[in-house]
């Protein structure tokens, strides 16, 4: 299945960008609201201290593609961006499976072959990744520095945010971004 293709537009990074590529899909604005609410609705809060959780607002709210060190600039071409006026023009949904810990972070794990198969183009056309094994989430929230034990929380956190107890059943997007890789 091929979602990207030059007939969805290209443009190239300028040349003294570096060879890196950031790729997101960001959900649309009714799917975005809608996992704020539930997480506002959970009360996360009441369960851990304000100054040990962050919670991300729903303008934050996006998926990660590709994260890729290397082949930016061949990649790139390829990208529907927002910048260039694109939108996505076939339909990418993913389902809510669970909530989970990512590193530091609380995140909503996503099932999803669509976008099991977009990163599996970027990585075939030469993305790197960093992880063992591509999970598509959107996070939630993270843990600051001033939660010295966020396992601590976990059980708790996770009850109060079931997915069962979501109003929709599938997360839909609206717009790709895509720009170089920001290396600290």
């Amino acid at each position: 299945m091929l979602f990207l293709s030059e007939a969805h537009g290209t443009q190239m990074l300028p040349s003294d960008e570096t060879n890196t590529l950031y790729v997101s899909l960001l959900p649309t604005q009714l799917c975005s609201m809608q996992i704020f609410q539930h997480v506002m609705d959970a009360n996360l809060h009441s369960i851990i201290p304000e100054d040990q959780l962050e919670i991300y607002p729903q303008s934050d709210y996006h998926t990660t593609v590709v994260y890729s060190r290397e082949g930016g600039s061949a990649l790139y071409q390829y990208s529907l961006t927002v910048n260039n006026g694109s939108t996505i023009t076939h339909v990418i949904e993913a389902e809510p499976e669970a909530f989970a810990m990512l590193g530091d972070c609380l995140v909503l794990i996503l099932k999803s072959e669509s976008l099991q198969a977009l990163f599996k183009e970027y990585v075939d056309r030469g993305a790197t990744f960093d992880y063992p094994e591509y999970t598509p989430h959107i996070s939630i929230a993270k843990f600051t520095d001033a939660c010295v034990s966020p396992t601590k929380y976990v059980c708790e956190l996770f009850a109060a945010l079931n997915c069962e107890d979501f109003e929709f059943e599938k997360i839909r997007y609206r717009a790709m971004t895509t720009e170089p890789l920001k290396v600290d």
